[in-house]
């Protein structure tokens, strides 16, 4: 099976790469003020939505360290009103992976076309930074299942026989990524910038998700455009392209769906898929977690 997205634009992905090499290479130069500049003139080739993904997070990482040649000196803090200074007019989509995110980003996506930049890291930025949560137990498990690449009765079978080792493994992962989350969060509360949307109130029903974009951005969405929204991008339909595409190694760069990458997305389903084993390693390794996102 082909492990490359099953659409993307080769000509705008590297067209979009010569924009960043660019940036890269004036920042290294010692000019990150211009860097940032040409980036702005350049926004909607790196942010064009045929433009491969993974390019995406590279501008990302490239924002990451010419804030920190501009900021260089700087208390950090001082530092939140100073990164980039909001010249860059677009949004992040910021999130640990198997959060609901997917669907956020599809929507978000919609409504501000070649403006938002999805990410499974918290970049400090000044931009909106719109992130989702889950229950970090469930996160574990969608982990465990995407490993597993297997759906339906097959995959429950599996789940229940996921060894401890795993088990500790995957929610230390989750753990210290949530731990980046909460220390980014310290600064996006800072800059008034971030939206947290949680799982558990959308994964059925879009509905709050679109009231919460109205009201962080100040704009209405109109019923007509919420009912093709809704339709659009429904947790069935999303694991319906996930069920074509097959494989997690391939997905399609329009919707970011992968294979085998939706399941069941009831919340609370880690008691009932995984063995007993994983409620004591849960509770010694993501109660921190748990319990600064309300989920103890």
């Amino acid at each position: 099976m082909e492990e490359h997205p099953v659409n993307y634009s080769e000509a705008r992905t590297r067209e979009a790469m010569t924009v960043l090499q660019t940036a890269t290479a004036q920042a290294n130069a010692g000019d990150p003020e211009g860097a940032v500049a040409f980036l702005h003139q350049h926004l909607d080739t790196v942010l064009d939505s045929n433009v491969l993904f993974s390019v995406k997070q590279l501008f990302m990482d490239l924002l990451q360290g010419i804030n920190r040649k501009r900021v260089a000196g700087v208390p950090w803090a001082e530092q939140p009103a100073r990164l980039l200074g909001g010249e860059l007019d677009f949004i992040v989509q910021a999130a640990l992976a198997r959060t609901g995110s997917t669907v956020v980003w599809q929507i978000l996506a919609d409504l501000f076309p070649d403006r938002v930049v999805k990410a499974h890291a918290f970049p400090v930025l000044p931009q909106p930074v719109v992130i989702t949560v889950r229950d970090f137990r469930d996160v574990v498990l969608s982990r465990c299942g995407v490993a597993f690449h297997r759906q339906g009765d097959a995959l429950a079978d599996r789940l229940l026989q996921v060894d401890a080792d795993t088990l500790r493994d995957e929610a230390r992962y989750v753990a210290e990524h949530e731990r980046r989350m909460r220390r980014a969060m310290r600064l996006y509360e800072h800059m008034g910038n971030a939206l947290v949307l949680y799982y558990e109130t959308f994964f059925d029903d879009l509905t709050p998700v679109f009231d919460a974009l109205e009201g962080f951005f100040g704009l209405t969405i109109d019923p007509r455009r919420r009912e093709r929204l809704a339709a659009t991008f429904s947790l069935a339909q999303n694991r319906a392209e996930s069920e074509r595409l097959r494989d997690f190694a391939v997905y399609d760069n329009k919707t970011q769906v992968h294979g085998a990458h939706v399941f069941d997305g009831r919340p609370g389903r880690w008691a009932e898929y995984l063995p007993a084993v994983a409620h004591d390693i849960f509770e010694a390794e993501l109660r921190p977690a748990l319990e600064a996102w309300g989920y103890a």
